[in-house]
């Protein structure tokens, strides 16, 4: 999320949503105050958000229920991994 606020610094709010069942208010408390102030977390409300953030753990499975989809208008921004395993993404609204 910090990457997120130094790449968009002309912003003055930025508008992430959870496209997976994770509290990104934790994350978030991490970040100094200056950062954490420009942060907007919506959880899974997708409408007018700027990123959509996804590590791949879900409560549910995915493949019967798709309230964790990325929407199509989305693409995806930045990933890290360990080795080849995928642990986070972030997606930008086209």
């Amino acid at each position: 999320m910090e990457k997120i606020v130094k790449d968009n610094i002309q912003k003055n709010k930025i508008t992430i949503g959870v496209a997976s069942f994770t509290n990104l208010y934790f994350s978030a408390k991490m970040l100094n105050e200056k950062i954490r102030s420009k942060l907007i977390i919506s959880g899974q409300d997708f409408r007018n958000v700027d990123f959509i953030y996804n590590n791949n753990y879900f409560e549910v499975n995915p493949k019967y229920d798709d309230k964790y989809n990325i929407p199509e208008n989305y693409q995806k921004y930045s990933e890290f991994k360990k080795g080849e395993v995928l642990i986070s993404e972030f997606y930008i609204k086209k």
